[in-house]
C-alpha cells in the first residue's frame, strides 16, 4: 500500500492549485481565501483530522506484521521507501502471506473435509485441553509433556496455510498473551526444537509477525544449553527454566536422530535474528560426524551417541526408523536449505542412499514389495520397517530433483506403493511396524499384534506429497484420500478430536485415547496440501520442510539464485528476454573494457542462435566486427576462452534453448501475467541479483566511459546478462 499526498508532498502554504469554479471564474485556493470563508475553513481542518488519523492507522500497521511497502512523503524531504527487500529471506509468497492472500483456502471437496477435520480436531483441543500440550480425547483431558501448549504451536501453520483465520488468530492470541518456557521441567531437546521451535519459525515466515520470532528467539536461547557436554554432541534433555541439560533417564546415550534433526531450525534462528551462534553449535554436529563417519557400514550410522565421549555406541542397529531416520532426512535437507552450497552433505547422503539400497533395500515374497528393513546389531538383517521409513520416499523424489539419478525415484515410488500396501487391513489405517516375508507364501507382510497400533502419523501422507508434485500422478491422491476417509471412520471422536488406534486389524476399535500434536502439525497439512488443485502453493525450490511438516526458507532461495548473473541456465535468459521485449535492440555504453567482458564472450555460432531467435538482431555480430570497440586479438581470444569454460553448450542444450524460446512466444501471444513458473522465478531471481550488483553494473553500462572508471574487479558478463540487465531495469 502507498500512502502520499496527491499534492505530491508540498505543505499546506505551498499549494495553490488552480481550479475552475461553476462560473467559469479562475479561483486560486490561498491561505487568504480560507480566512475570509469560515465554512471552507472548518472543512479543510476537518479533512486535516480525517488525513492525520488516516496516516497514523496505516503507519501503526507495522505492530501487525504487515510488510507491504509503503511510501510516506513528508514535507520537503525526499520519500522514504520501506523496501520488503530489508528484510532476510524475503520471497514474493512471504510478502503475501504478510497480507492473507497466499493461501486462500480449500478449492475442492476434498480439501475442504481436511478443513473440516482440521476444525474438528481444534475443537475438540479447545474445549477439553485448550492451553496444554495434548488432547485426550476419550476421557475429555489433556496431557502435558513439556507444557508448552505443544498443539497451539505444532498446528498453528496449518491453520495458516488452510487459510483458517478464526483458529490462526485464536492461536496467535495464546502464544503472544500465554506462552512462556519459565518452566521448571525437562523437555526432550529434539522434539522441542522440531515441534514448538520449528513452529514459531514457520508462524514467523507465514505472517511476518515478529511476535513469533521473539518467541522462537526465547526458546532457542534455552534450548542451546543442551550443547554444554564435552564434545560436539549435545545432551537428549534440556531444562528451560533452569537452562540446563542431561542424558535421558534410560541411558548414557543420545540417539543419532535427536542429536542430527536439529540443524534447519537452528539455522533458520540464525537468519532471522542475524546470530550465528544457533546455526554454529547445532552444525558442529554434523561436522563431527562427518569427520568421525560411519565407515563400517559405508555411511549408514549406528543409533546411538555418547554425547560425553562423542562416539557412537557399538553394534547397534542399522535402521532407517525410529532413532536413526531424520539424520538422513536433515542431511539432504540442510544441503538444499544452504543453498546447494556444502557438498559434502550431499555426499554424505548419496553414500548413505547407495548403502541403503545395497544393505537394506529389499523385495518381498511373493509380489516384490519393496522396503527398506533394518541390521541388527549391525549384522543381522531384519525384513521389519516402521512406518516412519516411508518418510525416506519422499526424501528420494526430492532428491531425484535435485541433482540425484531418476533411479531415486524408482526407488521411491516402490517404496511409496509398499507404504500404501501397509494401510491394506480390515480399518484402513497404517500401522505402526510391519513385516516382510522373504521366504515364499501367500502373504507379502504380515502385522505383529504388539505393532498393530496407529498414532495417525504422516509418514506415508508425506511420502506421497512429495510424490504427487514430482510425477503428478494421481494414484497418489487416491491414497491419501483413501487413509483420510479410514481416519474419518475409525478415529474421529464425535465430541471433538481424534484418536489414535490400539489395533489397525480389528474393526471393533478400541482407542489409545490421544491426539498427537503431530496429526495436526503434519497428516492434515500434507493432506491438505496433496489434494490440492494448485500444486504450486509452498514449492519446495523454496521451502524446505522439517521433520515435523513445518514450512522453512531455504537460505534466501540460494539455490535458486546464482551468485552472477552467468549462473543462471542461458535457456531460462533467452525465455525471459523474449517475454520482455522480443523487438528490443542492442545498445552498448563506449567502453572497450565493457565491450571486451561483453562481445566476446560468446562465438559466433551461439551469438546467432540466442539473438537472431530471441530479439532477431544483428547487434553483436556488429561488435564482433569491432564497429564499436577494437580491442587486442588476445583479450578476444580469452573471453572466447572464458566462454568455453562457463557456456559451453551441447548440441542437445542448443535444441532445450529453442525449446525455451518456442514456448515463451506461445506465452507472450496470450499475455499472461505469470507464464511459466520456471520463467517467473528465474526473472524474479535476476531482479535480486541485479539489486545486488546494481553499482557494478550502473558503472559498466550507463556511467563508464574510460576502464578507469570502474574500480573494482568484476566477472566478465555476456552479452545477454546485460541486455536482460538494461531490458529490466
Amino acid at each position: 500500500m502507498r500512502l502520499a499526498r496527491s499534492d505530491g508532498g508540498l505543505p499546506l502554504h505551498h499549494i495553490r492549485k488552480k481550479v475552475w469554479n461553476d462560473s467559469g471564474r479562475r479561483v486560486y485556493y490561498t491561505t487568504c481565501y480560507y480566512i475570509k470563508n469560515s465554512s471552507k475553513l472548518m472543512r479543510c481542518i476537518l479533512l486535516l483530522i480525517l488525513l492525520s488519523g488516516t496516516y497514523l492507522v496505516f503507519s501503526n500497521h507495522g505492530d501487525d506484521g504487515i510488510q507491504n511497502e509503503v511510501v510516506i512523503v513528508e514535507p520537503h524531504k525526499e520519500p522514504t521507501k520501506i523496501e520488503p527487500q530489508e528484510l532476510d529471506f524475503v520471497d514474493d509468497n512471504i510478502v503475501k502471506s504478510k497480507t492473507k492472500t497466499s493461501f486462500d483456502g480449500p478449492t475442492n471437496d476434498r480439501q475442504k473435509a481436511v478443513v473440516k477435520a482440521f476444525q474438528h480436531a481444534w475443537k475438540g483441543y479447545k474445549d477439553y485441553a485448550w492451553g496444554h500440550d495434548q488432547l485426550k480425547p476419550i476421557s475429555k483431558t489433556f496431557s502435558d509433556w513439556f507444557d508448552t501448549g505443544m498443539t497451539i504451536v505444532d498446528g498453528i501453520d496449518t491453520a495458516i496455510i488452510m487459510g483458517l483465520e478464526k483458529e490462526t488468530a485464536e492461536a496467535t492470541e495464546w502464544i503472544r498473551d500465554k506462552l512462556t518456557f519459565e518452566k521448571n521441567r525437562n523437555v526432550n531437546f529434539f522434539e522441542c526444537t522440531i515441534r514448538v521451535l520449528g513452529g514459531l519459525l514457520s508462524a514467523f515466515h507465514l505472517t511476518g509477525d515478529e511476535m513469533f520470532q521473539e518467541k522462537a528467539t526465547d526458546l532457542g536461547d534455552r534450548l542451546l544449553s543442551a550443547f554444554k557436554t564435552s564434545s560436539p554432541i549435545p545432551f537428549s534433555d534440556v531444562n528451560l527454566q533452569k537452562r540446563t541439560s542431561t542424558n535421558p533417564q534410560w541411558g548414557s546415550d543420545s540417539s543419532l536422530s535427536e542429536v542430527t534433526t536439529v540443524q534447519l531450525e537452528f539455522r533458520d534462528l540464525s537468519r532471522i535474528t542475524k546470530n550465528s551462534t544457533y546455526e554454529k553449535l547445532a552444525f558442529k554436529v554434523s561436522e563431527h560426524i562427518h569427520k568421525i563417519g560411519c565407515d563400517e557400514h559405508d555411511g549408514l550410522c549406528g543409533m546411538f551417541i555418547n554425547a560425553n565421549t562423542g562416539t557412537f555406541k557399538k553394534s547397534t542397529t542399522i535402521t532407517f526408523g525410529a532413532r536413526s531416520d531424520s539424520y538422513y532426512e536433515y542431511l539432504f535437507k540442510q544441503w538444499l536449505q544452504t543453498g546447494k552450497t556444502i557438498d559434502w552433505l550431499k555426499n554424505d547422503y548419496g553414500k548413505a542412499m547407495n548403502s541403503m539400497e545395497k544393505l537394506l533395500y529389499r523385495a518381498s515374497e511373493p509380489n516384490k514389495m519393496y522396503f527398506v528393513g533394518e541390521l541388527l546389531s549391525g549384522d543381522t538383517y531384519s525384513p521389519k520397517m516402521d512406518h516412519l521409513v516411508c518418510f525416506i520416499a519422499g526424501t528420494l523424489a526430492l532428491g531425484s530433483q535435485n541433482g540425484f539419478s531418476e533411479h531415486h525415484l524408482e526407488m521411491a515410488k516402490k517404496i511409496g506403493e509398499t507404504c500404501h500396501n501397509m494401510y491394506n487391513n480390515p480399518t484402513g489405517l497404517g500401522p505402526e511396524i510391519a513385516h516382510f516375508n522373504m521366504v515364499g507364501g501367500e502373504k507379502d507382510l504380515y502385522v505383529k499384534p504388539l505393532d498393530a497400533h496407529c498414532l495417525l502419523r504422516p509418514e506415508a501422507i508425506e511420502a506421497w506429497f512429495y510424490l504427487y508434485r514430482i510425477t503428478g500422478d494421481k494414484k497418489y491422491q487416491e491414497w491419501g484420500w483413501s487413509a483420510f476417509q479410514a481416519i474419518e471412520t475409525y478415529a474421529r471422536i464425535p465430541t471433538g478430536g481424534y484418536s489414535s488406534v490400539s489395533n489397525v486389524k480389528k474393526l471393533k476399535v478400541q482407542y489409545k485415547d490421544m491426539m498427537e500434536s503431530f496429526y495436526l502439525a503434519e497428516t492434515l497439512k500434507y493432506l491438505y496440501l496433496l489434494l490440492a488443485d494448485d500444486q504450486t502453493i509452498l514449492p519446495l525450490d523454496q521451502w524446505v520442510f522439517n521433520t515435523e511438516g513445518h514450512p522453512g526458507m531455504s537460505d534466501k532461495l540460494a539455490e535458486e539464485k546464482p551468485k552472477t548473473l552467468m549462473d543462471i541456465p542461458i535457456e531460462i535468459k533467452c525465455a525471459i528476454l523474449h517475454l520482455v521485449d522480443k523487438k528490443s535492440k542492442l545498445r552498448f555504453a563506449h567502453c572497450s573494457k565493457f565491450c571486451r567482458e561483453l562481445v566476446f564472450t560468446l562465438p559466433t555460432y551461439n551469438v546467432r542462435l540466442f539473438y537472431s531467435n530471441t530479439i532477431g538482431s544483428d547487434a553483436v555480430l556488429v561488435g564482433f566486427k569491432h564497429s564499436w570497440c577494437k580491442p587486442p586479438i588476445a583479450d578476444c581470444d580469452y573471453h572466447i576462452r572464458m566462454y568455453d569454460y562457463y557456456f559451453k553448450l551441447t548440441t542437445e542444450e542448443n535444441k532445450t534453448i529453442v525449446r525455451y524460446m518456442h514456448k515463451s512466444r506461445e506465452i507472450s501471444k496470450h499475455e499472461v501475467d505469470e507464464p511459466n513458473k520456471e520463467v517467473y522465478l528465474a526473472k524474479k531471481i535476476m531482479n535480486k541479483m541485479i539489486d545486488e550488483n546494481r553499482d557494478h553494473l550502473r558503472c559498466l553500462t550507463f556511467n563508464a566511459r574510460h576502464n578507469d572508471q570502474c574500480d573494482f574487479e568484476f566477472e566478465p558478463l555476456d552479452k545477454l546478462d546485460f541486455l536482460l540487465y538494461w531490458k529490466l531495469h
